[in-house]
């Protein structure tokens, strides 16, 4: 997005100066399995099986490393942390070790209700990891939510609102029933914060399968969340264009694949 180059003047400085651009963050997106079926999903039509072998991630992120990328964003259709790559041997703690070898800074983009795949001894190689929050909306509990020891200062929580409720057609194996978005859920996410108010904050995005999803979050929830904010945690996403969604899916992946 323009506004973070802003965060990046060198990279500026090179696009004014020498007219070329210069790639700063790698998304990669190492597999495309999830235990979940937002109704929300952006990417519902993708290849569920399908994984990048490790010999090409390590290339990849060797090559952006040479053209000048310094981050690297763990994402993909859910959970990255469920990355395998059998014939290699390889899981997500191999992809995180090769791109902190290569000098990248790691966030981790996951609805992951527990971060038992990430070995403890990678947590400092990674700068952040922001949890999708669904897990609460297919039956789970605040209490069910394990973050071992990761470090909750560089752990943060998201949450899309939504009012369709069919589950994404891509898995069709998990059969999850979604209601649309009540209040109770702010409840939820609340008990959440209060058992790690360490954490950075709580992102509220707007349905981003209607037209200003984000204004219209702001009028029926707006009040809802600064009363159980305590910990002056949670935002409501602003949105400097008119969202509306894509045809087959949600806004946010004009943002992020």
């Amino acid at each position: 997005m323009g506004s973070k180059l802003l965060a990046n003047l060198d990279i500026l400085t090179t696009i004014q100066s020498e007219q070329r651009l210069i790639p700063n963050t790698v998304q990669l997106a190492p597999c495309e399995i999830c235990s979940s079926s937002c109704p929300f999903c952006s990417v519902a039509y993708r290849p569920l099986k399908s994984y990048l072998s490790f010999p090409k991630i390590e290339k990849l992120l060797r090559d952006f490393r040479s053209l000048g990328a310094r981050a690297c964003e763990l994402t993909g259709g859910g959970q990255p942390d469920l990355y395998s790559d059998p014939t290699n041997k390889k899981n997500i703690n191999d992809v995180i070790e090769c791109a902190n070898s290569l000098g990248y800074k790691i966030g981790i983009i996951t609805n992951a209700n527990d971060l038992k795949r990430i070995d403890r001894q990678n947590y400092d190689k990674i700068e952040w990891i922001r949890i999708s929050l669904i897990k609460l909306e297919e039956g789970h509990e605040p209490e069910d939510y394990n973050f071992r020891d990761f470090p909750y200062g560089k752990l943060a929580f998201s949450y899309i609102i939504y009012k369709q409720t069919e589950a994404s057609p891509s898995l069709l194996k998990k059969k999850f029933t979604y209601t649309p978005t009540s209040p109770a859920i702010f409840e939820k996410i609340a008990r959440l914060v209060d058992l790690h108010p360490q954490i950075k904050f709580v992102r509220i995005v707007g349905d981003c399968l209607v037209k200003d999803g984000q204004e219209q979050t702001k009028q029926d929830f707006g009040g809802i969340i600064n009363a159980i904010d305590k910990y002056k945690k949670f935002f409501i996403r602003d949105s400097d264009y008119g969202d509306h969604p894509f045809e087959h899916g949600c806004f946010i992946g004009a943002l992020r694949p």
